[in-house]
């Protein structure tokens, strides 16, 4: 009978250790596995039941039930130009104009990005919103922008010649700094490129047409300021399928403007689809 070999020692403990290299590498492998698989299935939660909240009514755009940290204070100087702003809006010698971008199922093949424009003139309020499928929210907020080119192009020709009169200078404020930047050509990042240059031909022919100072500034988002607040959400409800063009919201008599555009800001969640108005004899609002 042959004599089985018996292993030494050392061949013992080499086998061992190749056997528990083996072996975890294994289990780094399922691991990562794992983990993956479970950020899919919490994503796949989380935007079922934001669209869930949203169909009831709970919360408005994805991610408004989400704790946002508190956002630092704005420049003082920008803070007064704003403020500047809005009362030239209210008055009629500035048309001001706030856009936002938002992303739904970010990372999924239903991802779209949702951009939504509000306008602010002599106590009148228009919102145009769209979404882009695919989209980014980078996209959101570059296309956030070119709704805002289209609205005042629209809302211009609309003005009768003693309105268009007392206009002196168009603002467009977006929270977005790298829209704000690649449509100015201050920033020439390679992404995007198609919409950052349909971005600069639009405001060059918005200038040529217009024939209007325009000033295209920051504000600093989610930092309580009422007219970003209206644009965000409408942004948000943009990339979930829900563009908007709303138009004719307008201020009651006892009523200051910031007032107004706080109310409005605080009851987003019933100004949808269709004409919105005040009731001037009532502080509330209804929707025909």
């Amino acid at each position: 009978m042959a004599k089985t070999k018996v292993p030494t020692n050392k061949e013992v403990i080499a086998q061992l250790v190749t056997w528990a290299e083996n072996t975890q590498s294994e289990i780094e492998k399922l691991t990562t596995a794992v983990s993956e698989l479970s950020k899919t299935v919490e994503t796949l939660i989380f935007v079922n039941q934001t669209k869930a909240s949203i169909a009831s009514g709970l919360i408005g755009p994805i991610g408004r039930n989400i704790r946002i940290p508190k956002a630092k204070p704005m420049p003082v100087e920008l803070e007064e130009k704003l403020s500047h702003w809005l009362s030239g809006a209210q008055e009629g010698g500035v048309l001001l104009v706030y856009t936002d971008g938002s992303v739904t199922c970010q990372g999924l093949p239903e991802q779209t990005s949702g951009s939504a424009a509000v306008l602010y003139h002599k106590d009148l309020m228009t919102v145009s919103s769209i979404r882009t499928k695919g989209g980014t929210n980078n996209v959101g907020e570059l296309v956030g922008l070119f709704t805002a080119f289209m609205l005042v192009t629209d809302y211009v020709k609309s003005l009768s010649e003693e309105d268009v009169s007392l206009l002196r200078e168009i603002v467009i404020v977006s929270d977005s700094q790298y829209a704000i930047n690649s449509t100015l050509g201050t920033y020439n990042g390679t992404l995007n490129r198609q919409f950052i240059e349909n971005n600069r031909l639009c405001l060059k022919k918005l200038k040529q047409d217009i024939g209007l100072p325009i000033t295209i500034t920051w504000v600093r988002g989610h930092a309580g300021n009422p007219l970003n607040t209206i644009a965000d959400f409408y942004a948000g409800r943009a990339a979930l399928g829900e563009a908007t063009l709303i138009y004719g919201i307008s201020r009651s008599l006892h009523e200051t403007p910031f007032d107004f555009l706080n109310r409005i800001a605080s009851s987003i969640d019933v100004i949808d689809n269709g004409l919105v108005k005040i009731d001037p004899e009532v502080n509330d609002v209804t929707t025909e």
